[in-house]
């Protein structure tokens, strides 16, 4: 046979089959992520709480930790308080004696457990107790707003929601306000067409500066910043109420004087005005009971 005939006969090469590629897993969610879609999910958290003695409703550190727990949980998210720094001090009683103001500066942790990924916020709550509650009214505080704040959670009633019988607010059309045009106006309004804007002209305002006249003084600074107290239920209390109730509470002329000169040094103008009655009245009945107390 010749060698034609040989390469005839020979096998065909094979070639090898080519093996699928495997699947790629996919990528986790990051936290961030997450936080996100926790954001959209929760929604307006109604205020159940009611502040009797300053006459102010406010939501509950329950109802807010009940509402992203599962949001959180099903995202494998935790928070815990991991750093604490806490702060004491005594303040007057109504009744005579003092009560703890424990101040806590905490910074959560916000912990992905599949990714490991941490978020730091810190937060700060305070609490005044006559007992060994302070502390845990402070950090149910900062608890409360380190939700609400980073999740941007709404609370209260909703602003779109009006009650059935309620009565219909008012309501101003732009076209009703705007003044109609007299009859010479309107034909010649008529006769010739609006002009069409001109390309040049910028589509963007223009930005503004504001500069201060030449020898005109700064402006001056902003009021002290007021601290602010939060309440067993979680609800702020400003300065301005703490102040409040110590000048009822407070039983003699000196007491009374001397919280006059922390107020100037510490409260904002606005809130000194509003407590100059009470500044008075408190006098009055110190004055008053004093003269009581001579005479018997």
């Amino acid at each position: 046979m010749d060698g034609s005939t040989e390469q005839q006969n020979a096998p065909a090469a094979t070639t090898p089959a080519t093996e699928p590629a495997a699947a790629q897993p996919p990528t986790p969610k990051g936290l961030i992520t997450k936080l996100a879609e926790v954001m959209c999910a929760v929604q307006r958290i109604p205020k159940r709480g009611r502040n009797d003695f300053h006459g102010y409703n406010y939501a509950l550190e329950a109802d807010i930790v009940d509402a992203v727990r599962i949001e959180l949980g099903t995202r494998n998210i935790i928070v815990y308080p991991a750093k604490i720094v806490e702060h004491w001090t005594d303040v007057p009683r109504r009744n005579g004696g003092t009560e703890k103001l424990c101040t806590l500066r905490i910074e959560f942790n916000f912990v992905d457990g599949i990714t490991g990924e941490v978020l730091p916020v810190p937060m700060i709550g305070q609490g005044t107790d006559s007992g060994d509650k302070a502390a845990y009214k402070a950090l149910a505080g900062a608890t409360k707003y380190v939700l609400t704040k980073t999740l941007l959670i709404p609370t209260g009633d909703d602003p779109e929601h009006e009650p059935a019988g309620a009565p219909q607010p008012q309501r101003v059309s732009s076209r009703a306000a705007a003044p109609k045009p007299q009859p010479q106006q309107r034909r010649a309004a008529s006769s010739s067409p609006p002009a069409p804007p001109s390309p040049e002209e910028p589509l963007a305002p223009k930005p503004i500066r504001l500069t201060l006249p030449v020898g005109q003084a700064k402006p001056p600074e902003p009021p002290a910043s007021t601290s602010v107290d939060y309440d067993a239920g979680g609800a702020p209390v400003s300065a301005r109420a703490k102040m409040e109730v110590r000048l009822n509470e407070a039983q003699s002329l000196k007491e009374i004087l001397a919280l006059k000169e922390e107020a100037q040094a510490s409260l904002s103008e606005e809130d000194r005005k509003a407590l100059t009655k009470l500044f008075h009245a408190n006098l009055a009945r110190v004055r008053e009971a004093n003269k009581k107390a001579v005479g018997q």
